[in-house]
């Protein structure tokens, strides 16, 4: 036989096996074995429908190729391992086409057969419940079920198209009463606003004037350039990288507040300083260059945005040289921590040199840090 017979056999084959295959996963499934196969394994497993409806149709095709098994076998002399491959191939062939099969959303006949594909049940309400094939009974209600019917389905569709029709005439009447509604509220605000509106203009204009002038007279500008003195003595810059850095200009209004963790209670400026150092978070403080540049602004302007409070800035902390003069290896200790700040003194803002080693920090004396 030429092998385009051979080919055109095969898929012959195919086609008719497979319609036939359909045929019979039709009439499998109406049969009551299928449905005790169905209702047993889903009381004992508890398995999604689809998988329990393949075991079933699995079971229901072993269950079939029983007795001709046994013929096949016992009277026939036929080798019971093919005969197995038989039964195998042939029932897994069912579940693949079950599979295949299956009903997508909205079909409810098998499209070649025009076989059901659900099961109903109406509810006294007037309720279609729909169920796979393998339920013979309503598991709530108990009631028998019936094969739907293009009737039904036809009806289903109908009710469904009224609902949807009802649900926008609802809508629209509640549309119409929220635009009369939403009509009036309008006309009464409208009113309102023609009698507020010069008020709240001449005080909008008011506020902004007054903003404006605050946001202006709050900005702080830092000559980065400019060298900074540091006191006199055996004493070493801790972070000279940190010296110039820091915006040209900010407003004081942006600084933030910050404490440490333990100053809640009381904690050593020694303490602040290293958790500052160690966390590399230093660099978010100030130094003396913005220091500097705030005691310009004057005593007025330092008791508006910083009354009552010391303005450190971490970033140009100096040590103590502790070094043995013989000893350049040896590294320097950090005690007699020296740190800038700003206060009120005598009718005048100073800059003064804090030992913090010595020096408490508690809830009243904050650290001011540039907002990220």
């Amino acid at each position: 036989m030429k092998p385009i017979i051979r080919r055109t056999l095969f898929w012959v084959a195919v086609i008719v096996g497979g319609f036939l295959a359909f045929r019979l996963l039709n009439l499998l499934m109406v049969w009551s074995l299928y449905s005790w196969f169905f209702q047993t394994i889903r009381n004992a497993s508890g398995m999604p429908d689809t998988l329990n409806g393949a075991f079933s149709i699995w079971l229901v095709a072993i269950t079939l190729m029983l007795l001709p098994t046994f013929f096949s076998v016992l009277f026939w002399k036929r080798d019971i391992k093919k005969v197995a491959l038989i039964v195998g191939a042939v029932s897994t062939w069912l579940v693949i086409v079950y599979f295949i099969s299956l009903p997508q959303e909205g079909r409810f006949f098998n499209p070649m057969t025009g076989q059901a594909m659900y099961r109903y049940s109406q509810t006294p309400d007037g309720k279609i419940d729909l169920f796979p094939m393998g339920y013979k009974f309503h598991p709530r209600h108990g009631n028998k079920l019936e094969l739907v019917t293009p009737n039904l389905i036809k009806d289903m569709d109908r009710k469904a198209m009224e609902a949807v029709a009802a649900q926008k005439r609802e809508q629209e009447r509640q549309r119409q009463i929220l635009v009369q509604k939403a009509a009036e509220e309008v006309a009464a605000q409208e009113r309102e606003r023609q009698r507020q509106t010069a008020e709240a203009i001449t005080a909008q204009e008011r506020e902004r004037q007054r903003q404006t002038a605050e946001a202006e007279d709050s900005v702080v500008r830092v000559d980065r350039s400019m060298r900074v003195t540091y006191p006199d003595g055996p004493l070493r810059v801790a972070h000279p990288e940190l010296e110039a850095t820091g915006p040209d200009e900010f407003d004081v209004r942006s600084l933030k507040q910050w404490l440490h963790p333990r100053q809640r209670e009381s904690v050593k400026g020694e303490i602040i300083y290293i958790y500052l150092d160690n966390t590399n978070t230093i660099t978010d403080f100030l130094n003396l260059q913005d220091l500097v540049a705030i005691q310009s602004r004057g005593l007025k302007f330092f008791r508006r945005y910083f009354a009552n409070k010391d303005v450190f800035a971490w970033k140009s902390v100096v040590m103590e040289n502790r070094q043995r003069a013989n000893d350049l290896a040896a590294p320097i200790v950090a005690n007699g921590l020296l740190a800038p700040f700003l206060r009120e003194y005598n009718n005048k803002v100073v800059l003064e040199w804090c030992d913090v080693t010595f020096c408490s920090f508690d809830t009243d004396r904050p650290s001011f840090r540039f907002a990220k």
